[in-house]
């Protein structure tokens, strides 16, 4: 990257980092009171009415804040024309959940899924109104305020959930914690940056010319990402959904909301890398160093210290989960480079590409998944991810070097110390568990916990430095880290 541009992804990925770990705490908490407070059905009735309305929501999503930052300087009419197509999407979506909503309850048997889903068609409404101007913030990368709206609209959306959990121990917690979330990034979208949006189309084809492959690619995405929860909602019931959703959020939390402020840090710096392909190509392969150098250890951590983390935070009736998280947490985290690759692909105009792409996953995920469900049920489902995964991370690192010209052997080298390190963590981690037995007790569990955490964290940092250092301290996440502690150490001194 050009060196004035470094501080800024640096400081905008920061902002965002912190955004997305008081947002983890803060769901993570939830998630972990909820489920003691609420049963498997509850999620499970609230997870069938959420995928649903996530899909028929991603059947005519329009990126338009990825192609105002695309435009090099957009104009009022542009962010009019942003609003009011946001307007008459979410009015559609409004339309399609109320229509849909008894015929979906009737297909799986859950009539208070028409209430949930009349409820989820009110909240879609209501994020059609947005505000459109508060792009700028990430187009400049200024993501203070995006912080100021994200973390406060969660941390009084969880109170409310709570509270209302605690005191009617029913699924409408979690209907109204999702609605009065959505509701308040509205409210302060506005109180932090005041703007008042007219009904206009006049830059119609230059917004839905950026968006429509992404639009449709965002489409083919999101049924990718709950064919598993249609497909468990269907055959197993609201108690298997509930429990793999539970664990599917777990294993995926971590890596997801990790990810998230990196990618949208990535692609307004890859928009003003186009024309500089020697620059592209090392932020590319920074980036993803510092992707799986900050995921692997997550997800691979979670897959060991899965069985303390649920069976404390959750108690037994959730035993369930841990498979699930034992599954799919280290998936997760090495499916990540998609999400890198698609951030090029945006930033060199190649949006088709990354449809096709995801069109292609999308016709392997259903062989694989309705196979793996056809021949071992439950768990054929959940294994079928893993050969999805081989195929997805092959396909992934051939584009990239049709993209950028950038070699697959070039783009492994970089990955050799997160991968190396996070195998040394993962089998210290598992002799420290094959090797001190705990019993079953909140003590026994909080210093198993706490044990696996210390020793995987220890040896994969050690061993990550002692690679770094023995390749002579190459560009690279160890390079900003060694930095910042220099000049921590220096401040103290003086």
């Amino acid at each position: 990257m050009p060196k004035s541009l470094v501080p800024q992804v640096f400081k905008a990925s920061s902002w965002l980092m912190f955004t997305r770990v008081v947002i983890t705490v803060l769901s993570m908490a939830s998630i972990f009171i909820l489920a003691r407070l609420l049963t498997p059905e509850d999620f499970g009735l609230v997870a069938i009415a959420s995928v649903v309305a996530t899909l028929l929501q991603s059947m005519v999503q329009i990126p338009v804040s990825q192609a105002l930052i695309a435009i090099k300087t957009p104009t009022k009419a542009h962010f009019d024309t942003a609003f009011t197509i946001n307007i008459i999407r979410t009015t559609l979506i409004c339309l399609v959940l109320l229509v849909s909503a008894i015929p979906i309850a009737n297909f799986y048997n859950e009539p208070k899924v028409t209430q949930i889903l009349i409820v989820f068609s009110v909240a879609a409404f209501a994020d059609g109104f947005i505000n459109p101007k508060f792009v700028i913030f990430e187009k400049s990368l200024n993501f203070s305020y995006i912080f100021f709206t994200s973390v406060l609209s969660k941390l009084l959306a969880t109170g409310a959930s709570l509270t209302i959990a605690y005191y009617t121990q029913s699924y409408w917690a979690l209907v109204i914690g999702s609605v009065i979330t959505q509701f308040l990034n509205v409210i302060f979208t506005y109180y932090f940056l005041p703007y008042l949006p007219r009904f206009s189309l006049k830059k119609n084809k230059e917004i839905l010319s950026f968006s429509v492959w992404v639009s449709l690619s965002h489409i083919i995405n999101n049924i990718n990402w709950k064919l598993d929860q249609l497909l468990i909602g269907k055959f197993f019931g609201t108690v298997t959904l509930g429990v793999y959703n539970i664990g599917n959020e777990l294993a995926s939390m971590p890596t997801r909301e990790t990810t998230t402020p990196l990618n949208r840090a990535l692609f307004p710096a890859f928009s003003q890398l186009i024309h500089k392909p020697e620059r592209f190509i090392k932020a590319y392969l920074t980036s993803i160093s510092i992707f799986y150098s900050i995921l692997l250890p997550i997800g691979f951590g979670l897959v060991i210290v899965a069985e303390p983390m649920v069976l404390l935070a959750l108690g037994e009736k959730w035993q369930g989960a841990i498979l699930v998280i034992e599954i799919l947490a280290g998936i997760y985290a090495v499916a990540c480079i998609t999400s890198v690759t698609k951030a090029i692909a945006m930033a060199t105009g190649k949006t088709k590409i990354i449809f096709k792409r995801d069109v292609l996953f999308f016709i392997v995920k259903v062989v694989l998944s309705l196979s793996g469900l056809y021949l071992y049920g439950f768990l054929g489902l959940l294994y079928s991810k893993l050969v999805n995964l081989i195929f997805l991370l092959i396909y992934n690192f051939f584009l990239v070097r049709y993209l950028l010209n950038v070699g697959i052997v070039q783009q492994l080298t970089v990955l050799c110390r997160p991968i190396l390190s996070v195998c040394f963590m993962y089998f210290t981690m598992l002799l420290l568990k094959n090797q001190f037995t705990f019993e079953s007790t909140t003590l026994g569990l909080i210093i198993e916990l706490t044990l696996l955490c210390i020793g995987g964290s220890l040896s994969y940092c050690s061993c990550h430095f002692l690679i770094w250092i023995i390749q002579g301290k190459p560009q690279g996440i160890e390079l900003k880290l060694s930095g910042v502690i220099k000049k921590k150490l220096k401040r103290d001194r003086i």
